[in-house]
């Protein structure tokens, strides 16, 4: 899921009356926000799922740029 995905829905959370809600993360959703029966708009994030979804996404480019090098001096 990127951004691009859901910037509709964050630019006009009431054009869907019946129910609105968005969840960003992965694989630990550290952000969810929600439109109540009441047109009121809640929101909440998690630090700690997004430090670790931080920490995940450097580990495994790190290990892909590793990979991606050590192939190149192979060759």
């Amino acid at each position: 899921m990127s951004f691009i995905s859901i910037i509709d829905n964050i630019s006009t959370p009431w054009s869907n009356e019946s129910s609105f809600e968005i969840d960003i993360g992965l694989p630990f959703t550290y952000y969810h926000e929600f439109l109540d029966g009441q047109a009121s708009l809640h929101h909440s994030w998690s630090l700690d799922f997004l430090i670790i979804d931080l920490l995940l996404c450097t580990l495994i480019m790190s290990l892909y740029i590793l990979a991606k090098h050590k192939l190149k001096s192979k060759i």
